[in-house]
This record gives C-alpha cells, sequence and structure tokens, in this order.
C-alpha cells in the first residue's frame, strides 16, 4: 500500500483504537472500520494469502477481491473546461461537412480542409489521450488528398467519416476517462493509417458500436423527456386554472388525452408505477370534467391535493429520466390506496421528517455524545477528582480519534492543556472545570438533533364528568377548540455550574 499521509492518519487512528481495546472500554468506531476496508481494497493483491493473511481475510470477507485501486491524488473534476469541449464539437461539425463535400466532388472547399482538420487535431490533443496520434493521422490523410488534387478515395472518405463520427460521439458521451481510451484512439488512428496505405477497411469494432448506441439512445431519450415536460406542463397550467376556477370545467377537456399519451411514453419505458398515477389522474380529471361538483367536497376528498401531489412528482421523475433513466424505475412508488406517486428517498416509517433528517445528518457517533454528556456533568462536580477529570478526557481524546472527530479531538487537547497549566491553583482550576463543562455541553447541543415533542394522550371523559360540564361549554365555545397539551420529551439541558 502507498505510503502517504493518509495511510499514516488511519494507522494513527487505528493504534488509537486499539489502545481503546486493551483497556476494554467501548467498541470498535464504524467511521474507523469503514476506513480501514477502504484502505484493504486499495492495497496491493495479498495472492495465495501466505504473506499477508488478515489482509486476504478481510478481501474475502467483504467481496474486495474485484475491486479496482484508484487514485485518489488525482481528481476527476475540472480535468476539462466545458468551453474546449464544445469548441471541439463545433470544429468536428465543420470538418465533417468539408470532408463529406470534398469527397462528394466538391472541389472548391479543398483549400480549407487543412485548416479545420488542424483544429480538430488541436482539440484531440487536448482533450483525448493518444490524441496527438489520431490527429497526425487526419492530418496526413488530409494532404494525401490535396496533393492528389482529386477526391478522395472510397475506403479513405469513408475510414476519415468513421473517425471523425467516433470523436463526435465521444464528446457527447463525454467519457474522457475510460480506461480503454487511449487505446481505443491509437486503434482509429491506425485503421486510418491502414486504408490510406491501400488495405481493406476493417469492420466496425464493437466498442464503437456500442458507444454509437449509447450516444443514439441517449438523443432519443432528450428527444421524449422534453415532449414529457412539454405535455406535463400543459396540463399543470390547465388543472391549475380550474383549481383557481372550479365552476369552469372546460379547461379540463384536453388533460385526459394529454395524460393517456404521457402514460403510454411511460410505460414503454417501463415506468409501471407513474402509468398507474396517471391512469388514476385521468379517470379523476374525467370525473371533474363529466359530473357536476361541488369544489368543497372534492378538496375535502383531497382530488386536488392528489392531483397536485402527483404532478410534482411526475416532473421529478422526468427530470431523472434525463439523468440516471434506470434509476428513476425504482426510486418513484405509487400508493394504490391514496392514489399517490411520491418518491421513494429519505423515507422513514416510524420517525417524523425532522428525526430522520437529523439522524442523516449527524456525523457523529452516539457514544462519542454519551461520553461528553458524562464528561460535562463530572467535571462540574466538586466531588470529582481531578484525576478522575483528566482521564475521562484521555478516554475521550482516543475515541474521538479513532472516530475521525477533528474538531472534538482538539477541544478535548485544549482543555488537557489548560488543566495541566492550572494545576495547583485551586481557582484557575474551578474555571477550567466549568469551561470544560460548558465545552461538552456546546459540543453535545450542536451533535445532537432536534427532539420534537410528543402530544399526551387524553383519557375520555366519564358521563358524569360530561353532563356537569356541557352547561360550562356552551357558553365558551373556544374551549372545544383549544390546542392540546404537549410536554418536552428532549433530554434535561445539562448545566456547567
Amino acid at each position: 500500500m502507498q505510503q502517504d499521509v493518509f495511510s499514516k492518519r488511519v494507522a494513527s487512528r487505528l493504534l488509537a483504537q486499539l489502545r481503546i481495546v486493551e483497556r476494554g472500554e467501548g467498541d470498535a468506531s464504524e467511521r474507523l472500520a469503514q476506513d480501514l476496508l477502504f484502505f484493504c481494497a486499495q492495497a496491493a493483491s495479498p495472492g495465495d494469502g501466505r504473506k499477508a493473511p488478515r489482509l486476504a481475510a478481510v478481501r474475502q470477507a467483504y467481496g474486495l477481491a474485484h475491486y479496482t485501486p484508484v487514485d485518489y491524488n488525482v481528481s476527476g473534476l475540472g480535468r476539462f473546461d466545458p468551453a474546449w469541449i464544445a469548441q471541439a464539437r463545433k470544429r468536428v461539425t465543420a470538418a465533417k461537412e468539408s470532408w463529406s463535400a470534398v469527397a462528394g466532388g466538391e472541389m472548391h472547399r479543398m483549400s480549407g480542409l487543412a485548416e479545420q482538420f488542424s483544429l480538430v487535431g488541436d482539440s484531440l490533443k487536448r482533450l483525448f489521450p493518444q490524441g496527438e496520434t489520431m490527429a497526425a493521422e487526419l492530418t496526413q490523410s488530409v494532404a494525401v488528398t490535396q496533393a492528389s488534387g482529386a477526391a478522395p478515395s472510397a475506403p479513405l472518405a469513408m475510414e476519415v467519416a468513421t473517425s471523425l463520427l467516433y470523436v463526435e460521439a465521444s464528446l457527447e458521451d463525454a467519457d474522457f476517462d475510460h480506461p480503454d481510451q487511449g487505446q481505443r484512439v491509437r486503434r482509429m488512428a491506425q485503421r486510418i493509417a491502414s486504408v490510406r496505405q491501400g488495405a481493406a477497411p476493417e469492420q466496425l469494432e464493437g466498442w464503437m458500436e456500442d458507444l454509437y448506441r449509447r450516444v443514439s439512445d441517449r438523443q432519443t431519450m432528450g428527444s421524449v423527456v422534453q415532449e414529457l415536460r412539454a405535455s406535463l406542463s400543459e396540463a399543470e397550467k390547465l388543472i391549475d386554472q380550474f383549481f383557481r376556477n372550479p365552476a369552469d370545467r372546460n379547461v379540463l377537456i384536453p388533460v385526459p388525452n394529454q395524460l393517456t399519451s404521457m402514460r403510454g411514453v411511460l410505460s414503454v419505458l417501463g415506468m409501471d408505477q407513474a402509468s398507474t398515477a396517471l391512469l388514476r389522474m385521468r379517470d379523476e380529471v374525467d370525473g371533474l370534467v363529466s359530473t357536476e361538483i361541488d369544489p368543497a367536497r372534492v378538496a375535502q376528498a383531497g382530488v386536488f391535493d392528489r392531483l397536485a401531489g402527483n404532478l410534482g412528482a411526475l416532473g421529478f421523475l422526468i427530470d431523472m429520466l434525463s439523468v440516471q433513466p434506470q434509476m428513476a424505475k425504482s426510486l418513484f412508488n405509487y400508493d394504490p390506496q391514496t392514489g399517490a406517486l411520491s418518491p421513494v428517498m429519505g423515507r422513514s416509517e416510524q420517525r417524523s421528517v425532522t428525526e430522520h433528517t437529523a439522524a442523516a445528518t449527524a456525523p457523529v457517533e452516539a457514544r462519542l455524545i454519551e461520553q461528553a454528556q458524562q464528561l460535562a456533568f463530572t467535571a462540574a462536580r466538586g466531588d470529582v477528582s481531578l484525576e478522575d477529570v483528566s482521564r475521562d478526557l484521555e478516554r475521550l481524546s482516543q475515541h474521538a480519534q479513532a472516530a475521525d472527530q477533528p474538531s472534538l479531538a482538539a477541544t478535548v487537547s485544549h482543555a488537557q492543556a489548560a488543566l495541566e497549566q492550572a494545576e495547583g491553583d485551586a481557582a484557575n482550576i474551578a474555571s477550567v472545570r466549568d469551561q470544560i463543562s460548558e465545552a461538552m455541553v456546546d459540543f453535545v447541543t450542536t451533535a445532537s438533533g432536534p427532539i420534537g415533542l410528543d402530544q399526551i394522550p387524553t383519557a375520555p371523559p366519564s358521563a358524569s364528568a360530561t353532563h356537569a360540564l356541557a352547561p360550562a361549554q356552551s357558553h365558551t365555545p373556544w374551549t372545544r377548540h383549544a390546542p392540546p397539551v404537549t410536554t418536552c420529551t428532549s433530554r434535561p439541558t445539562i448545566s456547567a455550574r
């Protein structure tokens, strides 16, 4: 494994965890275990496992044998200027048109070929590995054609056109970091050189056909997404007009056909959940158009809210189609009981949205919060010795280091240094202990998620009590609408004093 600052840092955290385990305190840090698995996958293969049996066992247990190590020192983002890609597309398009015209006998465009292909070569060198090889072959083919003073031969014209199509498709695919990209560009250059030297053209490579098919499917999906967006936008506009004026049912007449066409497209794409939701929406809109309705009853039944929610979910789904078509199929769920189409991301059946969000975003392990909370109590208590506080600080520092919590480790380190400096001075020691308690309280407050209020269930009143209260309720109607009594179930605030 490569010896760098990251591997040394995880080794230091592992030593801190081992010291904790030796004392029999606490469990292993999940964050540390995850980071160790990453470096086990990054390590070189142990072969038959004789030299590194534990590494071989871990790689086998967690299925890391087929993991391809990554170079995390090389950033894959921002390597290619988007302006370069747009410029390359324009250059390739111009070169394609000129080469096609010259191959078709338009000799007056021969003079501009060299400059256009020189610009294409410049883009190839910038964006593609081994791009200079292909640029040289394209330039040589143009030079041979210009020297002959005639249109290029059919095999050469076809091979150069195929190469330009490959470059255009690669620019559209934008997978410049593909591990086989350099080999493929070199292969394209070899094909051009072979045909230019008089050899017969070869058949298309399998990876070339896959690239053309992938780009074609993406372009087709882009057209489908545009049509779906247009249909959905029109349906949303008409339904919104009806919501504003439920008496005007005529505005809904085109909506069922629009929903039906959208359902057909999504059915072909395999979006069964969305198709079922659209069928329910079409039936509900048909009912609104064909029958005289009471807007208040329809709103009470939830039809308006359901239609609005499903329209929003469909808009999200269509946006997902343009980015991740396969993933979009599994990210939405239709509930036949409620008739609602909703995304499945970030759902929790037993917790509220606030609690789920707090749990999902809290990066601190629960045991660290408990240790910090306990330390906040003990540091502020005068009957706890200074040695016990120092020992708790040392333990928390090691746990924080093992769990990769540098901010907490730094706070504890400052507290330890302050205690050492205040040793022997009772007033300073008391002040430092209060500061430690306050720091731990701040950490617990920021690391813990918000906790909501639970409603106290109210027991039904007895018959006699109801009879006795009846006259009073008739004279004080606002008591029937009083808010329910609630109680706070959050943890008690830790006092630092």
